[in-house]
């Protein structure tokens, strides 16, 4: 039976920083996102994190005023293909 569920990891930037959420060995990422910017700070990417050409979690960069430490979570929501 396919299950899903929700993996996260945290990041801080004060110029720029990247976090990323990887689903468990073997299983692979649906889809993901990010939370937790202040209005400062913008996107640069937000995507899947491919392992061997397979998503397998996800990756989120952002870049903020540099004034500012700011925190982000970003999140993967994977799918359990465990027989």
């Amino acid at each position: 039976m396919l299950s899903f569920y929700r993996v996260q990891a945290s990041g801080t930037a004060t110029t720029s920083g990247t976090a990323l959420a990887m689903c468990n060995t073997g299983d692979f990422v649906t889809g993901g996102g990010f939370f937790g910017l202040k209005a400062t700070s913008q996107v640069q990417n937000s995507n899947p994190q491919n392992v061997a050409n397979v998503p397998r979690g996800w990756s989120v960069t952002i870049r903020s005023d540099g004034f500012i430490t700011d925190g982000f979570t970003v999140y993967a929501v994977c799918a359990d293909v465990t027989p």
